[in-house]
């Protein structure tokens, strides 16, 4: 196993313990009542994305080819597929949207988006938070928005549960494969969560931000030296075909 995948591999362990266990080792735990889960700390309560959204799981707009290049920026399903699970408003596509759309569809920032359909099984439930949202944004149809009840629920806490191994391992268990695999609103809403009181939440969520972010920059120095150790390789095997170094 290369370093890279180590690190990749400690990094969603990082995660996956923090939002089931805490940041506190010795505090009391009690099972969760959900097999996939097993204990938690037991001051923290389990609920249904139901109870801690708006609700509503919904998806988002359909358009043609021909209306994407200018209009509204729209979150789409790969800029969910992000390393941070953050979506940035500052960099989307654009397309073509009535102003209906525009208030049908809108994006705010903290909403919640996860990939409800994939070609590949392990292509949904990828979930990110949207931020620096500074124009009118819309979503597109294969994606779904939650809108988190922020009285309850950190959406940075619920990105980093839903992403984790066990939040993913929920979700996906939900989906059905025909030509596609989907996840629909209903099974989405359904979906079990871990819920610590809300200033847990963001101590953690907190927490994961500053982890990941390290994490982060080890695996890019690594692929940096990775990269440099390429060219010279590269550069050594020219210099000695060319004859610009003596090989005995």
């Amino acid at each position: 196993m290369s370093l890279i995948e180590t690190l990749l591999e400690y990094r969603q362990a990082t995660i996956s313990e923090v939002v089931t266990q805490g940041l506190d080792p010795t505090a009391p735990k009690t099972p969760s009542g959900l097999p996939w889960l097993g204990e938690v700390p037991a001051h923290w309560a389990i609920k249904s994305l139901r109870r801690v959204t708006d609700g509503l799981a919904m998806n988002g707009i359909f358009k043609k080819n021909d209306e994407f290049g200018d209009g509204a920026p729209l979150v789409n399903v790969t800029d969910l597929f992000s390393d941070n699970f953050f979506v940035d408003g500052s960099s989307l596509e654009r397309v073509r949207c009535s102003e209906q759309e525009l208030i049908q569809y809108q994006v705010c920032d903290g909403d919640l988006f996860l990939v409800r359909s994939s070609l590949k099984f392990d292509g949904i439930a990828m979930f990110a938070v949207a931020r620096n949202i500074i124009e009118p944004t819309v979503f597109e149809c294969h994606v779904v928005r939650l809108r988190p009840d922020t009285s309850l629920c950190n959406s940075r806490f619920m990105a980093f549960f839903l992403n984790s191994s066990y939040g993913r391992q929920s979700l996906i268990s939900r989906s059905k494969s025909t030509t596609m695999t989907t996840i629909d609103q209903g099974e989405v809403l359904s979906t079990y969560i871990a819920s610590p009181p809300l200033d847990e939440q963001k101590a953690i969520a907190a927490y994961l931000d500053r982890e990941t972010a390290h994490i982060d920059k080890l695996v890019d120095h690594v692929r940096d030296e990775i990269k440099l150790l390429q060219e010279l390789r590269a550069a050594t095997i020219t210099d000695a075909v060319t004859g610009k170094i003596k090989v005995s």
